[in-house]
C-alpha cells in the first residue's frame, strides 16, 4: 500500500506505516496510536468491503475514547488492477469469516497462537518475526 502511494505521487511525508500489529484489531490499536501522536481527530479507513464488515462488527464504536472518529470507506472491485478473480474473490470471503469466528469463538491464547503462526508473528508480540 505504502508504495501504491508513492507510485501515485503522495508525499513521503504524509505517509505513517503501522508495521507492529499482526491482526486487525492490533493493526487499529496501533494505527490509532500513531493518529492520536499526530493530533488527528479522524481517520479514514479503505480496505475491502469484507474486512471493513468485519472491523465494524469487531470494533463497532466509530469514536475511540480518545475522541478520535474512524470513518470507513470500502473500494470497489470494479476496475481494480490485477482484475479479482473468482477463486481470489472465494478465498478473500471464506479468510474474512474464518477470522472472524475464530475471534469470536476461540479463546484469547488460542486464536493468537494461530493468527501468529500463520502470519509469522513472534510469540508475545504483535509484530512479525
Amino acid at each position: 500500500m505504502f508504495q501504491w502511494f508513492l507510485e501515485h505521487d503522495v508525499p513521503r511525508n504524509s505517509l505513517h506505516i503501522e508495521m507492529n500489529s499482526c491482526d486487525t484489531l492490533s493493526n487499529i490499536r496501533n494505527s490509532l496510536k500513531i493518529v492520536s501522536n499526530l493530533g488527528y481527530s479522524s481517520v479514514l479507513l479503505v480496505s475491502s468491503p469484507l474486512h471493513l464488515y468485519r472491523i465494524s462488527f469487531l470494533h463497532p464504536k466509530k469514536i475511540t475514547r480518545e475522541g478520535i472518529m474512524l470513518r470507513l470507506a470500502p473500494y470497489s472491485y470494479e476496475g481494480i488492477s490485477p482484475e479479482l478473480e473468482l477463486l481470489s474473490l472465494f478465498k478473500q470471503t471464506h479468510h474474512e469469516w474464518i477470522s472472524l469466528c475464530l475471534y469470536l469463538f476461540l479463546p484469547e491464547v488460542l486464536y493468537k497462537k494461530i493468527v501468529y503462526y500463520v502470519r509469522g508473528c513472534k510469540p508475545g508480540s504483535e509484530g512479525p518475526k
